[in-house]
């Protein structure tokens, strides 16, 4: 049975994940969160942070520095406007998720300490502010020269 005919089969949403590496004295290390066990997808489950593309990552004015979303279409294998979102949702649930913040001031220096933007965490769960107001807020792009693209996956 195809899937077009398939009664039960969901639509294919867009998502991104983020595997946050960092170099240490004994040899790389990788970040995961367990998710609590009453969500209704992977409830219980030891993850990478990230989710759902939102609405709101639907921005073309987002402030962003590193590689275009053209560059990320190419590798993405998909149009410009979905690269952007796939990219933009990776930053924002990372730092949503865990408080990574995949940001550089606008004069090209790296976030330094993320823990000062803690309330527009809550902020941005909650859907009372976008990813996009908030780096402009804040004065930040988003860093996406600090992601790679890595693999596609469909759960």
């Amino acid at each position: 049975m195809t899937e077009g005919n398939d009664p039960t089969a969901r639509p294919i949403k867009d998502a991104s994940t983020v595997m946050v590496m960092r170099d240490s004295d004994r040899g790389p290390e990788v970040f995961v969160a367990r998710r609590v066990r009453g969500m209704a997808f992977a409830g219980g489950m030891t993850v990478f942070p990230g989710g759902g593309v939102d609405a709101s990552d639907d921005d073309p004015d987002v402030a962003w520095s590193g590689p275009a979303p053209a560059w990320w279409a190419e590798r993405f294998d998909c149009d410009v406007p979905r690269a952007r979102r796939l990219v933009c949702a990776a930053a924002r649930e990372t730092f949503e998720e865990c408080g990574v913040l995949l940001a550089d001031h606008l004069d090209g220096s790296p976030v330094a300490d993320a823990g000062r933007y803690h309330s527009s965490r809550e902020e941005l769960e909650s859907h009372r502010l976008t990813f996009s107001a908030f780096l402009a807020d804040e004065d930040l792009s988003l860093a996406a020269g600090r992601l790679r693209p890595y693999d596609h996956w469909i759960t």
